[in-house]
């Protein structure tokens, strides 16, 4: 583990300690931490015991004196003084001032009123109001200085229940809306500003002064509508090794201040504790937080493995790494370095705040025990402290959409939102939910809210294709698709898968190849998938879409084996779930080859746990590639039933199961000979909501571009019924989607 000089860890033993540190660690682990009394109380305590000492030995001295004089007379004048009767009420009457002036102070800061007044207890502020940071003035020779004291204090205010403070990510995107550059120095004139804008109560502001070896900061919260000073702090700093420290007191102190309970302040680990020795490690950590927020988690990503690399025991780092790493955009090379990270946070969770460390032992039962139940108990437990933490209410919202708890989950999302801390991806969560459960208008405002408060966000042209497809608007989806390929590689994977989508809907499988392949060779560069992989899922997909449109389905099979094979190659170490058995399956099924596809799915089944079925959605695929199965194998009945457990049509857990599990139920009902079931299912299918369906695999959405055959068979269904004008509905929607197909369709 290599450091970089300017910050280093504090001493483990009190040797080379001032002594006041030393009486307030000890004042912390006594009275003051079990009762929450200010640092006074125990000094003054100190000082009582000091001042009394001399006035016990000197009684002890003259009573003895006396005893040996054999003088029994009640003492007289000044020896009245010096008996144990006196010292004793002597030292009562001083602890009890002592205890009345604590439980004045105390009551002085709980009413708001008098010398223990606190911004929150005289109303200044709300409980977990937003505050600014401004970027500390650096007046010193270290021009790191004001970078990593504004960013120590980020990490240590975030520790508080009691406010809460700006990302860097949501200043940037208010700085672009006053059409300033979103990469400005955040001046107290700019956070004013900004502060003002948003309605927040309060900025900080403050300056790094050189002090002999050592350093003096300095710290103000002011009023953004009168500019007037709500707290001034200052604590000094003997030498850039006790930089940790320093500011860790000055945050306590403005914590305290600001009206947390002094409880809550001391319970927190010291920030030598939950951050890192290494300065460099520290400055990677913060631009990676910035980058996730902007570009994306590509850059995220690599700055975080920097700062690992710089300092191993840097737990936070490491959370923040696994957390990027098993996002599902992420590819399997990518996803295999996020579970170790994880379980490296873990291992040094002990290390993190309270809040922190919760977060990771939520993302351990998320990603690596795949318990959803646990993981949401402790996203619960974070949302009893800290009501309002926008984090914790999207994660609970995905785990909820997860376990088909839709309603339940879109309101996580707007409390999020409503907190004005949430991230650009809580919108995105939230139009896809909404648009999901066809509430077109509210996923119309909240794209207006996603604009509004990240412009440059990549969430943001995503979403705006979700709503398009939640409308059947596959021409909007094409336009945003096109400027979205000329953007980061980030933007231009979705755009490509987009584009495949819609190219395939319109019978044009030759477009679609190649955007698909475009999308595949994007997540290649970007380290995502290995180029065989790449070269297999792109033979894999124009197979799958082969497949779908000839008469000659069996010419594809011997392929497909020999792909099956170099599949099982490449995924052998991952978990079931990530080996493809679903997905050959399916497609060995669609070939004439349910045989062959029974036996897939057994071994999948066979190496599937409980564990291994965290959610919803994973239960509801396993069940429609069994009935895919069983409608191939001619036994459509069986695969209505499975269908039938797997997922409500009525209600709809994820989409799913109202998209792709009624085309499966279409085509069961159509086998088994049941008409007007297969006509309604059909229909139902063909005025699809929403879809989400993007991964790194080159894959955009797999249901919507089935839509075009659908609607053909649909028509076919009507008119032999004798239903002509339904039938010709459906023929012209088929017809206006393959209205420029490709001329072998």
């Amino acid at each position: 583990m290599s450091h970089a000089s300017g910050i280093g860890c504090a001493p483990d033993k009190p040797g080379g300690r001032d002594v006041e540190d030393v009486v307030l660690e000890m004042g912390d682990r006594g009275l003051v931490r079990s009762l929450g009394l200010p640092d006074w109380v125990f000094q003054g305590a100190i000082a009582l015991l000091a001042a009394g000492l001399p006035i016990i030995l000197l009684t002890g001295r003259r009573v003895r004196q006396r005893a040996v004089a054999g003088d029994t007379a009640t003492p007289a004048g000044i020896e009245r003084r010096f008996t144990w009767r006196r010292s004793i009420q002597g030292g009562l009457i001083a602890f009890a001032a002592l205890g009345l002036a604590a439980a004045g102070f105390m009551t002085s800061r709980a009413l708001g009123i008098g010398p223990g007044a606190t911004l929150l207890s005289a109303g200044v502020l709300a409980p977990r109001d937003r505050i600014v940071i401004a970027d500390f003035d650096n007046r010193t020779n270290d021009s790191t200085l004001g970078l990593t004291v504004t960013q120590l204090l980020r990490i240590d205010l975030a520790q508080s229940p009691s406010i809460l403070v700006m990302e860097s990510s949501q200043v940037s995107d208010v700085l672009a809306r006053m059409q300033r550059d979103r990469t400005s120095k955040v001046t107290p004139q700019v956070a004013q500003e900004v502060a003002v804008r948003e309605g927040v109560k309060a900025y900080l502001t403050g300056e790094i002064l050189t002090a002999g070896t050592g350093f003096v900061i300095t710290a103000k919260l002011v009023s953004p509508s009168t500019g007037d000073a709500l707290l001034t702090l200052r604590q000094s700093v003997s030498s850039s090794d006790k930089l940790m420290e320093g500011v860790d007191r000055l945050s306590s102190k403005l914590r305290e201040e600001v009206g947390e309970s002094l409880q809550s302040v001391r319970a927190d680990r010291p920030l030598e504790q939950v951050t890192t020795s290494s300065l460099s490690a520290l400055h990677l950590y913060a631009e990676a937080r910035r980058a996730a927020d902007g570009v994306g988690y590509d850059r995220a990503i690599r700055l975080l493995q920097q700062a690992v690399a710089q300092d191993s025991n840097f737990a936070m780092a490491w959370r923040r790494l696994g957390m990027y790493a098993t996002n599902p955009d992420q590819g399997p090379l990518v996803q295999a370095k996020g579970e170790p990270a994880i379980r490296r946070a873990y291992a040094l969770r002990d290390r993190l705040p309270e809040l922190e460390r919760l977060f990771v032992e939520a993302s351990v039962a998320t990603t690596i025990d795949l318990d959803l139940e646990r993981a949401a108990t402790a996203y619960s437990s974070i949302l009893e402290k800290y009501p309002n933490e926008a984090t914790a209410l999207n994660n609970l919202g995905v785990i909820y959409d997860r376990q088909g708890r839709g309603p339940a989950a879109l309101e996580l999302y707007r409390r999020a939102i409503a907190t004005r801390m949430a991230p650009a991806l809580t919108y995105s969560n939230a139009v896809f939910s909404a648009g999901n459960r066809g509430l077109l208008s509210e996923a119309d405002s909240l794209l207006r809210q996603l604009k509004s408060a990240f412009p440059e966000s990549r969430e943001l042209p995503e979403s705006a294709i979700l709503i398009a497809s939640a409308r059947q608007d596959f021409a909007t989806v094409d336009s945003i698709a096109q400027v979205m390929v000329r953007g980061s590689p980030e933007l231009r994977i979705i755009g490509y898968q987009a584009l495949s989508m819609t190219a395939e809907l319109a019978g044009r499988l030759t477009d679609a190849s190649r955007e698909r392949r475009s999308a595949l060779r994007v997540n290649q560069s970007r380290g995502q998938l290995s180029a065989a992989e790449a070269a297999m899922l792109a033979e894999l997909a124009d197979l799958q879409r082969s497949s779908d449109y000839t008469t000659d389905p069996k010419r594809f099979v011997l392929r497909l084996e020999a792909l099956w094979l170099q599949n099982r190659a490449l995924t052998a170490q991952r978990r079931p779930n990530g080996r493809r058995h679903r997905e050959f399956a399916t497609l060995f099924a669609r070939l004439g080859q349910s045989s062959r596809a029974g036996q897939i799915m057994d071994e999948h089944t066979s190496t599937m746990t409980e564990r291994d079925y965290p959610a919803v959605g994973a239960r509801i695929r396993a069940d429609l590639t069994l009935a895919t199965v069983a409608t191939a194998a001619g036994r459509p009945d069986e695969a209505i039933a499975k269908l039938g457990e797997g997922c409500s049509l009525a209600i709809g857990a994820w989409a799913i199961c109202d998209n792709m599990a009624l085309l499966e139920m279409a085509e069961a009902f159509d086998r088994a000979g049941q008409a007007d079931s297969a006509i309604a299912a059909y229909q139902r299918f063909v005025n699809l909501k929403a879809s989400r369906t993007i991964g790194p695999e080159g894959t955009f959405d797999l249901v919507t571009p089935r839509i075009a055959p659908a609607l053909r068979r649909l028509g076919e269904l009507l008119e032999a019924k004798g239903e002509k004008r339904p039938a010709i509905e459906a023929y012209e929607r088929f017809l206006y989607f393959w209205r420029r197909a490709d001329p072998e369709l």
